[in-house]
């Protein structure tokens, strides 16, 4: 049988079926909800007031608004905004490059009520976007797929309204994924502490973290992290910075990946453990000597 080719319009396909998705996340970082109140504490102070609904509450107006999704993949994050955050919209359009979960999320959109929610097929590195339409434009974890960064933030940056705002919450590390050595070095010493019992992983012990080689990653889907660490720059050439803070994960996402599951935050001394790991790589990335590879950016029109 022959293996289908990772293309961007088809390498994120199993993000429609929910349970493929949900497996693949149980042995990511993100899985785990010490993550989550890390990623809120960093954003707004308070690990309780989750980031999403800090930035409603500090940056948007309280009336409805027209907000776009670029890069909206599978659809959780728009439904979220709606069901659990609250948002007020009048509209809210995704943009997705890939045809399929265009189709599921519009169909999901449609049998949960909300056709107001839209989703269209659009390729980031040339989008066709509507000129001043947007109050809000969100990037989530979709612009480290573009390569064409300026064409893309200059198109973004057209679509939004005067007062347009554009969140981003983004991973801006190294390009195709080539971490630096110092971030190699940290996170396996960080490995080399953890006892076997956290370190299974498909029947074996997870022993090393290493840098895959740029094959790899184009291998695994083309798009992915093209000109990552050219994000910063490219936003600040588009738009006027209003807020810019860590998100976290730099030395963590290589540590716990492929042995989240193993973690059990029911366990008080588990949860300890993970906010150490998690004060350690703050205190590394404040030093100097590791930068963060995600960021939190509230961007205006300049």
């Amino acid at each position: 049988m022959t293996e289908t080719k990772a293309t961007p319009e088809n390498a994120w396909s199993l993000l429609a079926d929910e349970d493929k998705s949900a497996e693949r996340l149980k042995a990511l970082a993100n899985s785990l909800g010490s993550m989550h109140l890390y990623f809120n504490k960093l954003v707004s102070g308070d690990e309780s007031n989750h980031y999403l609904a800090y930035f409603k509450d500090t940056f948007l107006p309280n009336k409805p608004i027209k907000i776009a999704s670029f890069g909206s993949g599978g659809g959780q994050l728009e439904q979220n905004l709606i069901h659990e955050f609250g948002y007020d919209y009048d509209v809210i359009d995704g943009y997705e490059i890939n045809p399929a979960l265009v189709r599921s999320c519009n169909e999901s959109a449609l049998a949960n009520g909300l056709p107001n929610l839209k989703y269209h097929v659009s390729n980031l590195n040339s989008p066709n976007l509507p000129n001043n339409k947007y109050d809000l434009g969100i990037f989530f974890h979709s612009l480290h797929h573009v390569e064409s960064l300026d064409v893309c933030l200059n198109s973004v940056k057209q679509s939004l309204a005067e007062n347009g705002i554009l969140l981003v919450v983004e991973f801006v590390g190294p390009n195709r994924f080539q971490w630096s050595k110092e971030q190699l070095a940290f996170a396996k010493a960080l490995l080399d502490f953890l006892p076997d019992r956290y370190k299974k992983m498909g029947g074996g012990i997870k022993s090393s973290i290493n840098r895959p080689t740029v094959e790899e990653v184009i291998a695994g889907d083309p798009s992915e992290a093209p000109r990552s660490q050219d994000i910063l720059g490219a936003l600040d050439r588009h738009f006027r910075k209003v807020e810019l803070k860590s998100h976290g994960g730099t030395i963590l996402q290589l540590l716990l990946e492929n042995i989240a599951q193993n973690f059990d935050e029911s366990d008080p001394t588990i949860v300890k453990m993970l906010q150490d790991f998690q004060n350690l790589e703050q205190y590394l990335i404040i030093n100097g000597f590791i930068s963060s590879d995600y960021i939190f950016g509230v961007y205006k029109k300049c």
